[in-house]
């Protein structure tokens, strides 16, 4: 993939890579809540107006360093030295949702701004606008910058006018130039973008498109492209650091905390437990139900503390519900 660095302007009053990361010092969560509320919360935000579920999935596996490390243009060799051999990542990928859509190859600036796509991958802090989301694509995802080393993969698929469909895959680094084995140039920002170029256009980066290449690249993951009419988002963080469960003597012997899959898992009930796998959470607010999966493994049942609490709300819809009817028929 070409690469493009941002440009280091010392009159533009753009952030480096090192204050992008430092904008996000949550202390009072773990990298396994971050992660899971960014990733969710945008899920669930794209979500189709006709789909009653949403689906995303937490994959992690192992990849071979030298096999992706050739993707990337200007960094491949660093890539390879700083990480040999067979390394770790994580993906999330949604089904259900809209995927990352918009505009990319235009100059309307209008245009850009209403675009999923450009907000996710190129912007920080840009609000969402559709009624009803949550955040920004702004400083939440700069979690998924810090738990690797610092380059993250975007693919998705999104649906067109006409019925037809596009792929986008395209990459992002934001890392601290300072630090000692950064990957771009240290008078570089630390930060900068995979994809390929038009023919006429070499400032303008765009996304890979070509489904024979996306599909080769995600195989490097043991990944699979969306196929037929499915939409969605998956993104996929490669080389992961060795601990990213923040185990200390006082949490050692927690059970969900003795790895990162666990650390997830327990995350996603956490935070969403009235929505997983709850019908009558549709059923009550007309919103879809939430479907988790992590390495291919439902999340439910529940855990016996947040099937308790699922069933506790869906009392109080239920109260909820019989006094709204109550008040209609008066």
């Amino acid at each position: 993939m070409k690469i493009k660095i941002a440009s280091n302007d010392s009159q533009s009053m753009a952030q480096s890579g090192d204050s992008i990361l430092r904008s996000l010092q949550n202390t009072d969560f773990s990298y396994a809540d971050i992660i899971v509320r960014e990733s969710l919360q945008n899920s669930l935000d794209a979500t189709l107006p006709e789909s009653s579920d949403t689906q995303v999935r937490y994959s992690l596996g192992d990849f071979e360093s030298e096999e992706l490390s050739s993707n990337f243009e200007q960094v491949s060799t660093k890539l390879a030295n700083y990480y040999p051999g067979k390394q770790r990542f994580l993906a999330i990928s949604d089904r259900g949702t809209t995927g990352l859509t918009g505009e990319y190859l235009t100059d309307d600036k209008a245009a850009l701004d209403r675009s999923n796509f450009q907000k996710l991958v190129f912007s920080i802090g840009k609000n969402q606008d559709q009624d009803g989301a949550g955040g920004s694509w702004g400083m939440g995802k700069t979690s998924y910058f810090r738990i690797g080393c610092g380059i993250v993969i975007y693919y998705t698929r999104i649906r067109l006018e006409g019925n037809n469909f596009e792929e986008r895959l395209v990459a992002s680094l934001i890392e601290n130039p300072k630090k000692q084995n950064c990957l771009l140039d240290q008078d570089q920002r630390g930060i900068a973008w995979w994809g390929t170029y038009g023919t006429e256009d070499q400032e303008t980066l765009l996304p890979i498109t070509d489904h024979d290449e996306i599909e080769k690249f995600l195989s490097i993951f043991g990944l699979e492209p969306y196929r037929a009419n499915d939409t969605g988002t998956m993104i996929v963080i490669p080389y992961l650091q060795d601990d990213l469960t923040g185990r200390s003597e006082e949490t050692i012997g927690v059970p969900w905390n003795q790895n990162f899959g666990d650390a997830i898992r327990m995350a996603i009930q956490r935070w969403y437990a009235p929505r997983l796998a709850n019908p009558t959470y549709h059923d009550t607010t007309g919103n879809s139900v939430l479907y988790c999966f992590v390495n291919d493994e439902p999340i439910y049942p529940l855990d016996p503390m947040f099937k308790l609490i699922q069933q506790i709300i869906w009392l109080i819809l239920r109260q909820y519900m019989l006094v709204h009817c109550l008040m209609l028929m008066y």
